[in-house]
C-alpha cells in the first residue's frame, strides 16, 4: 500500500485528508506539543512524535 507522510504544519490536514480520500495510508510527523490537536482526526493513521522537527534530520525515523 502506498503511504503519504508529512510534517504537522499548516497544510498537513489537507494533504492527509486528500490522501485518505484516495485510499492511501497516512503518517504525520508531529511535535509532541501538538499531539493533542492531531489525535482528533481519524484520517491520520499513524503519528510519529518528535520533540522538534530537527529530529527528523538527526534521527533514523522509519516512515515505512
Amino acid at each position: 500500500m502506498t503511504t503519504i507522510a508529512t510534517l504537522g504544519s499548516h497544510c498537513a490536514l489537507q494533504v492527509l485528508k486528500g490522501a485518505k480520500d484516495e485510499g492511501l495510508k497516512t503518517i504525520l510527523v508531529c511535535e509532541k506539543k501538538r499531539e493533542k490537536i492531531y489525535r482528533r482526526f481519524p484520517f491520520i493513521d499513524e503519528l510519529i512524535l518528535v520533540n522538534s522537527f530537527s529530529e527528523v534530520l538527526e534521527k533514523n525515523i522509519n516512515l515505512l
